[in-house]
């Protein structure tokens, strides 16, 4: 999986866009999270680390913004 270092909290449902060095842009909805235990959890405060499924087109040090929840 992916490991992010989260600035803000996220919860399950929230959207996020991961920019990447080439190509476009990711736009993801969180509906797998896990600690780093590979427990499944719904939210995660700030300044923890988060473990989220593979994604192939991302690389180290990309940078991901929460965009908000989708409805």
């Amino acid at each position: 999986g992916l490991v992010l270092e989260v600035r803000n909290g996220l919860k399950l449902g929230d959207k996020i866009e991961i920019m990447t060095f080439k190509g476009k842009n990711i736009e993801i909805e969180l509906d797998q999270m896990f600690d780093f235990a590979d427990v499944p959890i719904e939210s995660i405060n700030p300044n923890q680390l988060l473990k989220i499924p593979y994604i192939e087109e991302v690389n180290t040090h990309n940078i991901v913004r929460k965009m908000g929840r989708l409805s």
